[in-house]
């Protein structure tokens, strides 16, 4: 790819020149001056100044790409090499999955000051490291945290260590409180503290502070593994509560479901919910680990991120059809490629933190499970694998409730399932993929029962 990078280098240099001088033709004589001084002379203000022009003169990529598209011939050869370099890229050995991880590199302590007002250039004085004040004056006090006087080895000054060591320390009940909280979050839809990213001062008090304890405490014995506190929970009499308000006397004393008197309702999120339209048709493939799997976009998201400029595929889908249908948390996730899917379900944005999902309810939601590529094609794909398993269409119709609903249909139900895929109009596969398509898209689908 060097070769073919340095001839595509070549082609554009011509191009990239000519641009740079229109450029440099917007100067105004005080920034010539500016450019044309040696860096050793220019003042801090000139050298601030330079940084803007310089910015200001780079010529990107879009505007090459644009240029050259004026010359048929150069915009073939450039198109071509671009070819050339993507098709061995793509076929390229796929580098092992790694993971990225922080460590010392020295025993060197570096010393810690007190900045007034932030100013990196207004030292007061040397500090030791500790957590802050506010967190370990319940907890045991300064004694709480105890890095090593001495570096523990070569290249560890121990302060991680004892940073980790604080931080699960049984005196230390923070960071079990946080864990379980989350954990609770997962299940119910809503933390025993409501405001999962803030235990302070300003956030809500826990609904039931004894739970939350125990939970802890649960966490710390079982040497901090999740999945037995996950299994506490869902074995649970709470999990188990139904998510209708029977009880009057607790819709009455606690209406926004507070205490846990009964179930939340919740909605699946978005990557669940992809999941399950990938399970119920036949799709899902289970294969865990590897790396991110690039899936195919919508055509209104390609448009919008990729120049008409740019002829050469650049995003590239797996060749493999069934790589496609990977589980959501292996789908490569780019900050600027939103997925309609994710985008209408409240999927987290990946630019800001977020502690708890939005659960909206709008319109694009049911254009995007009625009419996008991906739900017209699960629903095929489930309407063929229905076709498949029975020439009966009662037992179609149950094995279509059992996949989507984990139940059988009621008689009412079956007698209009039945009645829509046989009397509808197109052929027997389109009817089917309606019939699909609509179980999908019901409440009981979308909604954890």
């Amino acid at each position: 790819t060097k070769l073919l990078e340095g001839t595509k280098a070549k082609l554009e240099a011509p191009y990239r020149e000519r641009i740079l001088k229109q450029k440099e033709t917007t100067l105004t004589p005080r920034e010539r001056e500016i450019r044309a001084k040696p860096k050793n002379e220019r003042t801090p203000e000139e050298a601030r100044l330079f940084e803007g022009i310089s910015v200001a003169l780079k010529v990107g990529w879009e505007e090459v790409a644009a240029e050259v598209a004026q010359n048929s011939t150069d915009q073939q050869q450039r198109e071509s090499i671009k070819r050339q370099i993507y098709e061995i890229e793509r076929h390229a050995p796929k580098p092992p999955a790694e993971a990225m991880a922080m460590i010392e590199e020295s025993s060197v302590r570096p010393e810690t000051w007190v900045l007034k007002r932030g100013n990196v250039k207004n030292k007061r004085m040397i500090v030791d490291p500790r957590p802050p004040e506010v967190l370990v004056a319940n907890m045991g006090g300064s004694a709480a945290f105890c890095p090593p006087a001495h570096p523990i080895d070569t290249t560890h000054s121990g302060w991680r260590l004892a940073l980790a060591q604080w931080m699960v320390a049984t005196n230390n009940p923070l960071t079990a409180r946080v864990i379980v909280n989350r954990l609770w979050q997962h299940h119910f839809g809503r933390g025993l503290v409501a405001t999962t990213s803030d235990f302070g001062t300003r956030g809500e008090a826990p609904a039931n502070q004894a739970l939350l304890d125990y939970l802890a405490g649960e966490l710390i014995r079982n040497g901090w593994h999740l999945k037995p506190i996950h299994r506490l929970m869902v074995t649970s009499k709470a999990y188990q509560l139904s998510t209708q308000s029977g009880d009057s006397t607790g819709a009455d004393r606690d209406p926004d479901n507070r205490y846990f008197w009964r179930m939340n309702r919740t909605r699946m999120d978005a990557e669940g919910l992809r999941d399950s339209i990938l399970a119920a048709s036949g799709q899902l493939n289970r294969k865990a680990g590897g790396p991110g799997v690039l899936i195919g976009l919508e055509p209104e998201v390609r448009s919008l991120i990729f120049t008409e400029q740019e002829q050469v595929e650049l995003w590239p889908v797996d060749d493999d059809p069934t790589e496609r249908c990977r589980r959501s948390i292996y789908v490569y996730r780019k900050r600027n490629v939103h997925y309609p899917m994710f985008d209408a379900f409240d999927a987290p944005d990946a630019l800001t933190p977020c502690p708890v999902r939005a659960v909206s309810t709008h319109s694009p939601q049911a254009l995007v499970m009625f009419n996008s590529e991906f739900a017209q094609e699960s629903a095929a794909a489930l309407a063929r694998l229905l076709l498949r398993y029975s020439e009966d269409e009662h037992v179609r119709v149950n094995e279509a409730f059992l996949r989507c609903y984990s139940r059988k249909p009621s008689r009412a139900e079956m007698r209009e399932a039945v009645k829509f895929t046989s009397a509808g109009a197109g052929t027997e596969l389109a009817r089917w993929s309606d019939f699909a398509l609509a179980l999908i898209n019901s409440n009981e689908f979308v909604y954890v029962p």
